[in-house]
């Protein structure tokens, strides 16, 4: 379960990488990959909600590697 905790680490670095730039690279997995930039200046709830987001699950994964152990 320590393969949860780094991940989620992982996920929170680059959530602190996309915090710091202003602008997320968000990948979404439909048919194909398909990328979008998101940035503060011009889309600033959908920004903040892509933080939480990652913020969050960056959490949970941390969490639950560290109370499965």
């Amino acid at each position: 379960m320590y393969f949860l905790v780094f991940l989620g680490l992982v996920v929170l670095a680059i959530t602190y990488w996309d915090y710091r730039k202003e602008e997320t690279d968000t990948v979404l997995l439909l048919d194909w990959w398909v990328w979008f930039d998101v940035s503060k200046a011009r889309f600033p709830v959908l920004y903040w909600l892509i933080i939480a987001l990652q913020s969050a699950g960056g959490l949970a994964l941390v969490l639950y590697g560290l109370i499965n152990r």
